[in-house]
Parts: C-alpha cells; structure tokens; sequence
C-alpha cells in the first residue's frame, strides 16, 4: 500500500487549510477555539473536555428534577438551583477587582472584568446584551 505523506486529507473549514493526520487537525483546531474542540449539537457552546459537554447535555436532555424551594423553578442539576437561589436572597458573594461591581452571577462578573482588561469594548458589550 503506497502512503502519500504530503496529501493533506484532513480539511478544516473555518481556514481553509488541510492536514496529514486527524491529529494535527486536532492540535490546529486548538487556534481557533481557544482549546474547546467540543461543541454542544444544540447551543454550540464549546467545551475543553468531553466529560464537560457531556455534563452540560443533561441541560437539553434531561428532566429537570431539581426545583427551588422558594418559586418552583426546575434545573437539570443541583448546582444551578444553589446558583438561582441568589435571585431571592438578594446576595451578591462576586465582586469586579477593578471596580464597585458586585453581581450574584460569576459569569456575569468575568464578562463584565473584561471591560477593564481592553478584551471587549463597553460598546460591543452593549451591543451583545440588548441587540442595539
């Protein structure tokens, strides 16, 4: 069996470009995703490991079995029913290191530090949250 090793058989859309071995493909991929090669089939939010989409299908697919003890809510997993309870306590535990910011999400915190880093102007952020 003849073996063509500068045939690149392994293409990769989003550049254009094409690879020796499935491998390489891989690594490469690492670029553009910031080294989340797994993407949810239904949100297309991307993760760095397996085991972490496949935690995060349980939202789409599971019953959600966990409701708040205050309005009834349900969640696929525990831990988003702890994060929800802040809604009703009022507590605000994350705070920006830059400013007076004190949001209950820590998601919410890590998009709003980016302002202060130079990673999202305030404009882009504004655009994202409301669609202006």
């Amino acid at each position: 069996m003849e073996h063509n090793i500068d045939k690149k058989a392994f293409p990769y859309t989003a550049c254009s470009t094409a690879f020796p071995t499935i491998h390489s493909l891989k690594q490469h991929k690492i670029v553009h995703t910031g080294g989340r090669l797994y993407a949810c089939s239904v949100c297309s939010r991307t993760f760095s490991e397996p085991r972490l989409m496949s935690r995060h299908m349980h939202i789409h697919t599971s019953k959600k079995l966990y409701a708040c003890s205050v309005c009834a809510k349900t969640f696929a997993e525990a831990r988003y029913v702890t994060r929800h309870a802040l809604v009703h306590t009022g507590e605000k535990p994350y705070s920006c290191r830059f400013c007076y910011m004190t949001p209950a999400d820590v998601a919410y915190v890590k998009r709003h530090m980016k302002i202060h880093t130079g990673e999202v102007s305030l404009s882009n952020l504004f655009e994202n949250v409301c669609g202006c």
